[in-house]
């Protein structure tokens, strides 16, 4: 069954499936019918005990699944998401730096360059009112 364990246990209501496991040619002998035997010794002699065993035969099986929210998972999966994403820049960057055929067209485009003459105090001074 389907389950949410954020309510009340009780709202979990499992659906129930019967089906026939034999097959319908077994007309003499339906349901489960078979011999098993157990042997033992007792005083050096051998004997063996035949047991006919017949009747119905049930098979449960369960499956389902059920969930409960939990904030630490929840954040946990955000953090990760913003690490990913964070990694991902990081590797795509470093591909279209050091790797790509055009890398130094997305060098200049990545980087402004700015000259600055060490000699013409104006330029340091426009350069840091900028």
């Amino acid at each position: 069954w389907t389950c949410n364990f954020d309510r009340h246990p009780k709202r979990c209501i499992p659906k129930y499936e019967f089906s026939l496991l034999q097959s319908g040619d077994d007309k003499q002998s339906p349901g489960i019918n078979y011999r098993t035997a157990q042997k033992y010794r007792v005083n050096d002699t051998d004997y063996r005990t035949l047991s006919k065993v017949y009747g119905l035969r049930f098979v449960v099986a369960i499956t389902g699944k059920g969930g409960q929210f939990n904030i630490v998972n929840l954040f946990i999966a955000i953090g990760s998401g913003i690490g990913f994403m964070v990694i991902a820049g990081i590797v795509c960057d470093a591909i279209l730096m050091y790797i790509h055929k055009s890398r130094e067209k997305y060098k200049q485009g990545k980087f402004d360059v700015c000259e600055v003459d060490d000699e013409d105090p104006t330029a340091t001074q426009n350069l840091t009112e900028a």
